[in-house]
């Protein structure tokens, strides 16, 4: 041990002594530490005796500092005393007035409570981060062409090498694909998941390493390689009942025998819900230059690089390519998001933020109504103000006070707010499982991000919104209470004490409710009457009794036309001769979810340009279609056996089909065709035509699709390539569900290797594609509701408040011979005045609000002039009816009694 003095104490005496005393004590310590030294002394012993004479120097010094303390923190005890006194107060206003004290409290937690809900809901869609290190790093690169209006491509296998090669931005650029995985073990039936294509890196860009085994190797990437799999946990689980020996076991994944490499931790799904992995085979010499798959490509920013000096760079790329290739790559640039951006869809933020700025918007309607409260007590206590003013109290003091006061009881509601918010994330969730355990999907198909906890940024938003709550209903009050001079107040008496003047602004609050009512009406109307209709539609088919199911057929074992239409054809017999089956058919989609649509050259019309051609959606469909959904043949005949492949191409229209291209009538016998990019398509010839089988306007994925289109056509499944991804339904005497073993036989008997999915009955293939309609109908229901029902209160409150203030003048008027009809007409016109100002600024705003919800109605336009108009009538009736009770009660004003309170 060295005989130096020890730094730490050295450290002590910088911290604490003077400055000009410093120098003087370590100087002398030092000389009489070596002193010491050199006479010998351990050197342990003189660091003991040197900290003992540090100590006895520090300590004047600290007791000098705690005695100066005080003088400069003079402020921090009265402060707290002051703060201590007003809440003591506080809760002593509140035991004295426990009526007004529990509306307030009420108000506050209805409106927190509404707003928390809404929050928690919102931030486990959108908010939740995703479970990877450092998350706000991962970007998904993917291609754009401006000039062609295309904003969202894949990038393909010749960009991706290229970028990997010429980017200095990422640590690695990887790729993935989203992938439907047929798996089975080496002998038994395979079921679908969902999966993914996953080049080499993109578990280790995730951040994301395997509980067992490993991920993909870079030489897995390249043709021929060894064909091997990773299995999600929950996979490992469920069907391979978590084997400790899964490593090295044969699967077979899409027909092929892989081997299983490793398997990921619990928990980790990616793309939004995939299970289960396969390489990504990058070969460009595979296809031409811009042709063959295309990929999302994933990177992690290198430290130090911003997502804009990574977008610059692979733009830049991107240009270079263009000229390098400017028969694939002319035009062509790239697009940068986060992975988060990636992952939800932009329909959603608009969505929950919708709703958040609804909820939002009737928590301000409740502190407009407790601002106005405040001011209607604040009022009543003018004159309590003025005495405590002329005692001494300063203006600041008082409005401190009454500061607190809100305070308090806003703490109260937002207590009420958390506790509401929690059971209102709790019902959302409930109605969530109820919906997905009905159509037997569970919750694994909710995104992985997707998670009903609250956390903390539940817990700052409530604390925020009750912050807000507090300041938005109580700051103009409180500065609005103590305004008048309090000598000029104290020598007006107690007839001063309701003279506080507080029109305009209680007026302009009133407006704002107005406004944000008309908007909040407007969305909820909107959303009731898409339920509404939804409930009411006619389908045109019953859904009671039918079973439905699908089954994709690989390329790789039905390459053609011939083997799917083979399959179809054998599959039918089979499913036509289970018992207890009424009817059954196969179609390329379910009546429900049908989805895209295909140009049509309608006989005798003519089209100047390309995009001018029709666009209607089709269906392929084998006889029996019609009978097994129940629905009519309006006009001409249904399909036969006949209608096959040699046969004369022919095809059915549903009645909007007839509306819009044979407007005179007489369809049956018409043609039209098919207008495909190259070639010619043959001409079909109408042999019948069916009501329109409505469709929903949103697929069962959630994302917009022109299945609103109410023009359709059928054609017959013989006559066409057949379709990859079949879908059967099958009319039964029971309930559906108890047919499905029987399905599942019928397709092993003809392929073993092809697994069902998505077995449903066709009421839950409804219920999956609409459950967000009753559920977030109720929430803006809840929203209209409680934003009409605070706006009435509010309005009342106030003309009861103005009647009230003006009591002395109504009974002067009425002394000098005013009628009752007058003194009506005299209170009401404030009120339409206010009325019609706040309809004026609400109707703009719910034309733009309605807006952000279109892509969520069901056959209800955005700006549908039924809704705006009930709205309207709404507001009118209900801000009439409050005025008018306050309004009849001035008119019975006896001029005695009103002049008797001076």
């Amino acid at each position: 041990m060295s005989a130096n003095p020890p730094r730490l104490a050295r450290l002590l005496v910088r911290l604490v002594v003077p400055k000009r005393d410093r120098r003087f004590l370590v100087g002398d310590l030092d000389e009489e530490f070596a002193g010491l030294a050199a006479a010998g002394r351990e050197p342990r012993a003189l660091r003991r005796w040197y900290w003992r004479q540090v100590v006895g120097s520090v300590w004047p010094s600290l007791r000098r500092r705690r005695s100066a303390r005080p003088a400069r923190r003079r402020w921090l005890r009265p402060a707290v005393d002051r703060a201590l006194q007003d809440l003591r107060f506080s809760l002593r206003m509140i035991r004295r007035n426990p009526v007004f004290s529990l509306v307030v409290i009420a108000t506050f937690g209805l409106g927190i409570g509404l707003a928390s809900t809404v929050f928690n809901i919102t931030n486990a869609f959108v908010h939740q981060p995703l479970p990877f290190e450092r998350s706000d790093r991962l970007l998904v690169v993917r291609r754009a062409n401006p000039v062609k209006h295309v904003t969202d491509m894949g990038v393909t296998v010749h960009d991706l090498v290229d970028w990997r090669e010429r980017q200095s931005a990422f640590e690695r650029l990887t790729a993935y694909a989203p992938v439907l995985v047929d798996l089975s073990a080496a002998e038994g039936r395979p079921e679908r998941e969902e999966g993914a294509l996953f080049s080499a890196g993109v578990f280790e860009t995730l951040g994301v390493q395997p509980i067992l085994g490993r991920t993909f190797r870079p030489e897995e990437e390249r043709p021929g390689a060894p064909p091997v799999i990773v299995l999600g946990y929950d996979i490992w689980q469920r069907r391979f009942q978590g084997a400790p020996d899964i490593l090295g076991r044969t699967v077979v994944a899409n027909g092929i025998p892989r081997t299983v490499v490793g398997v990921m931790p619990r928990g980790f799904v990616f793309p939004t819900v995939g299970r289960v992995w396969l390489p990504l085979e990058i070969d460009p010499a595979a296809h031409p230059r811009g042709e063959g798959p295309t990929f999302s490509v994933l990177g992690r920013l290198v430290d130090g690089t911003s997502a804009g000096e990574a977008a610059a760079q692979l733009s830049a790329i991107a240009a270079r390519l263009g000229e390098e290739y400017p028969d694939s790559n002319a035009g062509i640039g790239a697009t940068v998001k986060t992975l988060k951006q990636t992952l939800v869809p932009a329909a959603y933020y608009g969505l929950f933020y919708t709703m958040v700025a609804a909820a939002l918007g009737v928590l301000l309607i409740g502190c407009a109504n407790v601002a106005n409260l405040l001011l209607a007590r604040a009022s009543a206590r003018t004159h309590e103000f003025a005495i405590r003013a002329a005692l001494g109290a300063g203006r600041r003091r008082l409005i401190g006070q009454l500061l607190t006061e809100t305070f308090v009881l806003a703490v109260a509601g937002g207590g009420i707010g958390l506790l509401l918010g929690r059971f209102g994330l709790d019902w959302f969730a409930g109605e969530v499982r109820r919906v997905t355990s009905a159509v037997g999907t569970g919750m694994d198909e909710l995104p992985f991000w997707i998670n009903f906890e609250p956390d903390a940024h539940v817990v700052l938003f409530v604390v925020g919104a009750t912050v807000l709550a507090a300041a938005a209903a109580g700051v103009l009050p409180a500065f609005r209470a103590v305004s008048p001079a309090a000598g000029e107040t104290l020598t007006a008496g107690f007839r001063g004490s309701s003279s506080l003047r507080i029109g305009r602004l209680t007026g302009s609050l009133v407006i704002a409710q107005v406004a944000v009512s008309c908007v909040l009406l407007v969305l909820a109307g909107l959303m009731v009457m898409s339920l509404a209709r939804l409930t009411t539609v006619d389908f045109a088919y019953t859904t009671d009794d039918v079973l439905t199911a699908r089954v994709a057929l690989p390329e790789a074992r039905y390459p053609d036309a011939a083997r799917r239409l083979r399959f179809h054809e054998q599959l039918l017999a089979r499913l036509e001769a289970i018992p207890g089956v009424a009817s059954t058919t196969l179609s390329d989609g379910l009546p429900p979810v049908r989805v895209g649509a295909w140009k049509v050259e309608v006989e005798g019309r003519t089209y100047a340009a390309d995009q001018d051609y029709p666009r209607v959606r089709r269906a392929l469909v084998t006889p029996g279609y019609f009978r097994t959904f129940e629905t009519p043949v309006l006009q001409g005949r249904d399909f036969r056996d006949a209608d096959g492949r040699e046969a004369p191409p022919v095809a059915m229209v549903n009645a909007s089909f007839v509306r819009k291209y044979f407007p005179d009538g007489g369809a049956v016998g018409r043609r039209f065709r098919p207008r495909p990019d190259a070639g010619d398509a043959p001409w079909l010839t109408v042999v019948g035509v069916v009501p329109d089988m409505k469709a929903l306007p949103l697929g069962a994925d959630g994302v917009s699709s022109e299945a609103q289109n109410p023009a359709c056509y059928y054609v017959p499944m013989a006559q066409s390539q057949g379709a990859p991804t079949l879908a059967m339904a099958l009319r039964t005497y029971g309930p559906p569900l108890n047919w499905a073993p029987d399905v599942r036989n019928a397709v092993a008997k003809i392929d073993p290797e092809l697994p069902l999915f998505r077995v449903l009955s066709l009421d839950g293939v409804i219920l999956r594609a609409t459950w967000f309609y009753p559920v977030f109908g109720t929430l803006f229901m809840t929203f209209g509701f409680g934003a009409l029902f605070l706006s009435a209160l509010g309005l009342y409150g106030v003309m009861a408040f103005a009647v009230t203030q003006r009591t002395r003048e109504m009974g002067i008027r009425m002394a000098l011979g005013a009628r009752s009809d007058q003194m009506v007409r005299l209170v009401m016109r404030r009120s339409l005045v206010q009325m019609g100002a706040g309809l004026g600024i609400g109707l703009p705003l719910a034309v733009a609000s309605a807006g952000s919800i279109g892509w969520l109605l069901f056959d209800v336009q955005p700006h549908d002039p039924a809704i705006f108009g009930l709205v309207l009538l709404t507001l009118i009736g209900v801000g009439l009816l409050a005025a008018f009770l306050p309004a009849r009660r001035a008119a019975a004003v006896d001029p005695v009694v009103a002049l008797s309170v001076e």
